[in-house]
């Protein structure tokens, strides 16, 4: 019952045992290095009408965030939103805005927390008649952690009214008005 082959030494075995460990060793390094640690945590903006999806790097080593988004269920299926404000809003020589997009964003480790911000009207709409429960983060290695949205948040979305476009003003420009959530406006009434 010998395995090896006519005239293995010792020697031929633990550079083999050597290969296998450090084979063993590289592969377990691999998954240790790809592996990351985004914190996502979900609050209301002070001062504004709107709500924030705040990522903390966890870990050692820096990591991309790719994406970032609020969704009804903790999975790929259902409702998203992904629609973030841009960030380092300034003027274009014209005078028009202009800004950064909010990601993809490169955490630090140990560096300051990084938030994307969308509005509630924005999240209330894209949900409408649902409530939102989970916000994530996908990063490079399409690693996608998950935050749940706290009561505080959920229940300031839900109480955020609608708003859908109206008539005409007397210049012609469109105008909006805010509904309730149980109503349904039928368009044609909007206008005399």
């Amino acid at each position: 019952m010998n395995f090896l082959p006519p005239g293995t030494t010792w020697l031929d075995i633990v550079t083999l045992v050597i290969a296998v460990g450090g084979l063993v060793l590289a592969v377990w390094r691999y998954r240790r290095e790809s592996r990351v640690g985004v914190r996502v945590e979900i609050g209301l903006v002070p001062g504004q009408d709107a709500v924030a999806v705040i990522m903390t790097n966890t870990e050692r080593r820096t990591v991309t965030a790719d994406r970032a988004g609020i969704t009804t269920k903790k999975s790929a299926d259902g409702k998203l939103f992904e629609r973030w404000h841009s960030v380092n809003v300034r003027r274009s020589e014209s005078g028009l805005p202009l800004g950064d997009v909010a990601l993809p964003k490169t955490l630090d480790p140990g560096g300051k927390p990084y938030g994307v911000v969308g509005s509630l009207r924005s999240i209330k709409s894209a949900f409408h008649p649902e409530v939102p429960s989970w916000a994530f983060c996908v990063d490079t290695y399409r690693n996608v952690y998950w935050g749940e949205i706290p009561e505080d948040v959920r229940a300031a979305i839900r109480e955020t009214k609608r708003r859908i476009t109206g008539p005409d003003d007397d210049y012609g420009s469109p105008t909006a008005i805010e509904i309730p959530d149980d109503a349904e406006v039928e368009r044609s009434a909007l206008y005399d």
